[in-house]
């Protein structure tokens, strides 16, 4: 299986009953000039445990995204996350396909 090393650059809201807590994540890799372009949106393939101990550790760097203020270090798809997280204060996931 091959896998990637990916940073959490910004999150979304879930549904249900995770409404009001990051339940998704957007991911990110680093370029060479040290700017995060993001490459995937993730939302399952971690046990509730594990989206616990993130939510834990990232809820209180997560920054409400609003329309033309995004970090400068990021480049954004077309898709926006509905809070963003300096990548300084992030964590890196392994995702496999």
């Amino acid at each position: 299986m091959d896998t990637l090393d990916l940073l959490i650059i910004g999150g979304y809201f879930g549904e249900g009953r995770l409404s009001g807590t990051v339940s998704h994540f957007l991911l990110g890799v680093a370029t060479e000039d040290n700017k995060f372009w993001s490459v995937a949106r993730v939302g399952c393939g971690y046990s509730r445990n594990e989206l616990n101990k993130l939510q834990g550790q990232l809820e209180s760097h997560w920054v409400k995204c609003e329309m033309g203020v995004m970090p400068d270090n990021v480049e954004w798809t077309k898709e926006k996350p509905d809070v963003t997280i300096d990548p300084s204060n992030s964590v890196v996931l392994e995702v496999g396909s």
